[in-house]
Order: C-alpha cells, then structure tokens, then sequence
C-alpha cells in the first residue's frame, strides 16, 4: 500500500459563515488528525452587512412616501367636473381648473363647453376641504370641495345645493 506523508495540509472550505480548516500529519492515523481539526469563526462581510441594511431602509422608505396621500392644494390641483344638483335652473355641470402656484391654487370655472365662466377668486383649505370663491353672473358664490377618494370629492354650492366632483383623466396637474 502506498503511503503519502503529508506534512500539512490546509484545505479552507467555507460552509455558512464557518471555514473549517484541517493542518497536520494526515497519514499516520486519522484519528490524530482530528486532534488538529480547528474551527474558527470567519466574521461576516461588513460591505454585505451594511448593504443588506441600507437596502431595507431604502425600502421601507419608499413604501411610507408611496402611503402618504395627498392633501391641500396638492390634491385638489387638476381638472374636476363638478354638478351641482337641485338648483333653481336644474341640475348644472360645471369644470374647475386649479392650478399649483407655489403652495396655493389658483384658476378658472368653465361650462361644460370649456368657455370661462369665471375665475377664481380665492381658494381656502382646511384638511381635506377647499372652499372655491368665485363669482357667477354677478353673485358672489362658493363651493365647499370635501375630498372623498383620490379622484372624487363631494360638497356643496353656497351650503345649500349638493355637489359631486370627479377628476377629470388625461389633463396634467401641476
């Protein structure tokens, strides 16, 4: 029988984050050569560490920014057709085009032919409500928006005629 003396032998083979090493004379008896079975425990990567945790923070930012909603003047921007219901000339449909201009909005009410009726006075926010200040064939009116979802809202005219308001799609909202 061929006998190789091996005087050391050092074989790394990783297993989990545990590198086994085996150093000595394999080829007098296996069983002394346990006695120079050595286990150390390799360290974990610190670039794959601080990776790993930067990538889950990154992650858990961007879900709570995608979880926060919009409100004020960045919700209400855009264009919403609004019908106002019960009003002495029957129910009436009108467009409200808010723009964003700084931290306030400003706009036109239009018929639903797109001709201006008038523009926007002023505009209060409180929450999830906007009221709209603008007049109309001489008479000072408001409009109280209420924000229901992300594109529909409810309200009322003057505090006497309800209102329905949906997002009109397909118009960019500043």
């Amino acid at each position: 029988m061929l006998r190789k003396k091996w005087q050391i032998l050092y074989k790394s083979t990783s297993i989990s984050n545990t590198n086994y090493n085996w150093i000595g004379d394999l080829s007098k008896n296996k069983h002394k050569a346990l006695k120079f079975f050595i286990i150390q425990k390799q360290p974990l990567n610190m670039k794959k560490v601080s990776l790993l945790f930067a990538g889950l923070f990154f992650l858990l930012l961007s879900i709570n920014v995608h979880a926060q909603t919009k409100t004020g003047a960045d919700y209400f921007a855009g264009k919403w057709s609004v019908l106002v219901k019960g009003t002495p000339d029957g129910d009436r449909k009108m467009f409200f085009v808010l723009e964003k201009k700084d931290t306030a909005l400003a706009g036109v009410v239009q018929d639903t032919t797109g001709k201006e009726i008038s523009k926007i006075d002023k505009i209060d926010f409180s929450g999830t409500t906007a009221t709209v200040y603008f007049n109309a064939s001489g008479h000072d009116v408001n409009l109280e928006m209420n924000k229901k979802d992300e594109d529909h809202l409810t309200g009322s005219m003057l505090g006497m005629f309800d209102a329905e308001g949906d997002r009109v799609k397909g118009t960019a909202s500043k």
